[in-house]
């Protein structure tokens, strides 16, 4: 039985390697929330407009060394987050609409990850939102940061 667990522990830490090796990027259907669960569309998310639907980016501009960036879409649901550690990008999530994680970035550095995921550079600064300026020059649309229930 013991060089049954050997065998078993020996197979886990070459996949888990293999992984790292690859940049950790993980496609698949996971039912498991990252460390920013808990983020909440409010009225301090800015906006960006994606094939003409808002999407809403909290917190808007990501100044603080380690937390998470996230993303909805237009009905209010979680579709992207960005998570920083110590200035540096260090995880990206890709939500399906029911909630459930598709695709798990892990950014390692020097590694080289696998086309699914996005270039590291890409996400360095955060998403992109549109300036105050033009967001307040903005035509009136039903902007889900003004109601009082959002669906997460």
């Amino acid at each position: 039985m013991s060089s049954f667990l050997s065998w078993v522990r020996n197979t886990v830490a070459i996949t888990l390697a293999s992984a790292i090796a690859s940049g950790g990027c993980i496609a698949a259907s996971l039912d498991k929330k990252s460390n920013c669960e808990h983020s909440i569309l409010n009225e301090s998310a800015s906006v960006n407009f994606v094939a003409g639907l808002p999407v809403y980016v909290s917190p808007k501009n990501f100044i603080v060394s380690t937390g998470c960036q996230t993303m909805w879409d237009s009905k209010g649901r979680i579709t992207m987050q960005i998570i920083f550690s110590k200035g540096k990008v260090v995880q990206y999530i890709e939500y399906a609409n029911n909630g459930i994680a598709e695709l798990i970035c892990k950014y390692a550095e020097g590694a080289a990850l696998p086309k699914t995921c996005p270039n590291l550079n890409t996400l360095a600064n955060g998403f992109a939102v549109l300036s105050d300026e033009i967001e307040n020059s903005l035509p009136i649309f039903d902007d889900l940061r003004r109601k009082t229930e959002v669906h997460r």
